[in-house]
């Protein structure tokens, strides 16, 4: 029996790994062990979830990072020169008008991300000086044939990688994200080998860290697989689950929440106004998706005839709002409202790409509400100007909107019209899904068994 690692700390990385093919197929081997490692406040939600004859549970604690390994995070992360560096840098300016410490973050970003040899120094610094051997009591116990990170950047995901390679244990890890590349710094730890849901991905892993061809595999996207290989609920099921009446059709509106943006709530009332007033001109109504880590800014908002509020999650009280978890019945229902919806309302958020993967019309909000923000406070100025955003939205299959008017007369155009840039939303689905066709989560688990014979 081979035994794979598999480190799952963060709500994503369960709802991509843990509730799609690649952990069902690992599972139902029996010749395969899994030993999936989380925080210690989750270990008993995943036994009871996830526990099988072949499938163990550990719960594991890291040291603080030290100032070093702080040191070197942030120069990862200001260390790629890309659009959305630039632009967080610019922020910071413009909030602190400190010209020099900008200057010297510019010229730290054009070295470190343009000069491969001192991104390699920077790693063998990381090797020899950041360690933690807490989890080599775990490989001693278990050999394993394998390590599976699925988030290639993330703090738990690079100890598996660390303790892996000094132990001699293989090891694949996964870039969970559009944004991952552009967004969360350089890797920090080559993996033996790199798995990336596309073409855009791979070619920042190559362009932007140096990491070898060779050694990057294209799987699409696994946790997508739900929306082509299961039935979806019928409208009149849906719609008596969400409680709004079958005579009206489902705008679907997905904040970004309140640790990014304040005033989505601002929106939702001046679409409510327009309903109430007539210029939309068919019968809308608002389901307000709330995201999983952190429920938008109410303000005195509240449910209305023509809003309804949905939230699918577990929320731990850790004070880490990455400690969600997920369903498979939040996965059906996040598929199932997407599906039943007429248009999609976002904020250049992942769900950009859900919406397109099934076909929907989508609207990014690039307005804060009916305030007038200065840029270092603007979500809109700061978010739809990244890197992977600007790469999605030049393939035509997103209409960005600059005010309430904007977006009523988009609306009434989709509703109208819904064929209305069809071609750009297949260009970005093969830009972003790669392949679109349910076996996702099959190519990941092949790759991993292929890896361990």
């Amino acid at each position: 029996m081979k035994t794979i690692f598999l480190p799952i700390f963060l709500g994503h990385q369960a709802r991509n790994i843990l509730q799609t093919n690649i952990f069902n197929s690992l599972k139902n081997d029996k010749e395969i062990r899994i030993v999936i490692f989380t925080k210690p406040v989750k270990v008993d939600l995943y036994k009871k979830k996830y526990g099988a004859d072949n499938v163990f549970i550990e719960g594991v604690d890291f040291k603080k990072a030290s100032k070093f390994e702080s040191i070197l995070q942030k120069l990862y992360i200001i260390g790629t020169d890309v659009e959305t560096v630039k632009r967080r840098q610019l922020k910071d300016l413009y909030t602190t008008r400190n010209y020099i410490a900008y200057l010297i973050q510019r010229l730290t970003t054009k070295t470190i991300g343009n000069i491969k040899i001192l991104q390699r120094f920077l790693r063998y610094l990381d090797y020899l000086f950041v360690y933690d051997d807490v989890l080599e009591i775990f490989f001693r116990k278990y050999n394993p044939s394998l390590v599976f990170c699925p988030h290639v950047l993330a703090k738990f995901d690079i100890h598996f990688l660390k303790t892996s390679k000094r132990l001699g244990v293989k090891n694949i890890a996964m870039v969970n994200s559009w944004d991952s590349l552009t967004s969360r710094g350089l890797i920090r730890v080559f993996p033996d080998y790199l798995i990336v849901h596309n073409e855009v991905i791979k070619d920042e892993a190559i362009s932007l860290n140096g990491y070898p061809e060779e050694n990057i595999s294209i799987v699409g996207m696994p946790h997508f697989d739900y929306y082509v290989n299961d039935q979806r609920s019928s409208r009149a099921d849906f719609y008596n689950k969400v409680k709004i009446p079958l005579n009206k059709e489902i705008i679907l509106f997905c904040p970004a929440g309140s640790r990014m943006n304040d005033t989505e709530w601002q929106v939702i009332k001046m679409l409510d106004d327009a309903i109430k007033v007539g210029k939309i001109n068919f019968p809308a109504h608002i389901l307000v998706r709330q995201p999983p880590n952190a429920d938008m800014i109410m303000g005195d908002l509240k449910e209305s005839e023509n809003i309804t509020f949905d939230r699918a999650s577990l929320r731990f009280d850790t004070g880490d709002p990455n400690d969600w978890e997920w369903t498979r019945e939040d996965m059906i229902h996040l598929a199932d409202s997407l599906y039943h919806s007429r248009i999609v309302l976002n904020y250049a958020s992942t769900m950009t790409i859900d919406a397109i993967a099934l076909d929907k019309p989508l609207i990014n909000i690039v307005f804060d509400g009916w305030e007038k923000k200065e840029k270092k406070d603007s979500f809109s100025w700061f978010y739809h100007n990244r890197t992977h955003y600007k790469k999605a939205f030049a393939t035509g299959g997103i209409r960005d909107v600059h005010s309430i008017d904007e977006l009523v007369s988009a609306m009434n155009s989709y509703f109208l019209k819904p064929s209305i840039d069809a071609d750009g939303r297949s260009r970005l689905v093969a830009q972003q899904c790669w392949k679109l066709d349910g076996k996702g989560g099959k190519r990941v688990s092949d790759l991993m068994r292929g890896l361990i014979q």
